[in-house]
């Protein structure tokens, strides 16, 4: 488990050095944001392309049906190709079960609401308070953020099932992951 958080550290930093570089904005400034809960400078969370949403029809992560019900969801698919790309959950079944199993929790929104267990966001974090503060909803002090409800959802999966594919079969088994 230990080389898993290791991994997970690993991984968050290249992502956070890949997304400095791109953008051209200090690490330092765009770790400080997150660790106060804000948003990344330069950070885009809407309007993010969907990608091609014509093709095979199966959700593998080269264009195709994504199940995406609105134009949120299929912005917050991008956002998450891009975000856990590093981790390998993009490309092929890991890319459809996590499609799958998001479409199934929430529909990918990030607003998604489960009134009776309390789940909330698009990886239907139980409690809400487990994401990072930007991710929570509005009543509990966040704004409800795409972007630390997708890093937490991904390192929640790494951690607990090494891959969507393996979070989407005990989904099929019990109804949860």
């Amino acid at each position: 488990m230990a080389t898993k958080g290791i991994a997970v550290a690993a991984t968050s930093v290249g992502v956070l050095f890949l997304w400095s570089a791109v953008k051209g904005t200090s690490i330092t400034g765009s770790l400080q944001d997150i660790i106060s809960g804000k948003k990344p400078s330069g950070l885009q969370t809407t309007g993010i392309p969907p990608g091609n949403d014509s093709g095979n029809g199966g959700g593998s992560g080269t264009g195709g049906d994504t199940g995406a019900a609105t134009h949120t969801a299929k912005q917050n698919q991008a956002l998450a190709k891009l975000l856990l790309a590093p981790l390998g959950f993009t490309v092929g079944d890991n890319w459809t079960a996590l499609l799958k199993l998001w479409n199934k929790e929430s529909d990918w929104s990030n607003t998604a609401d489960n009134p009776s267990s309390g789940a909330y966001g698009i990886a239907q974090a139980l409690p809400a308070s487990k994401y990072p503060k930007a991710g929570r909803p509005p009543s509990m002090g966040g704004r409800s953020d795409a972007t630390a409800q997708i890093l937490w959802g991904g390192t929640y999966i790494l951690r607990r099932y090494g891959n969507p594919q393996k979070a989407w079969d005990h989904e099929v088994q019990f109804n949860w992951y």
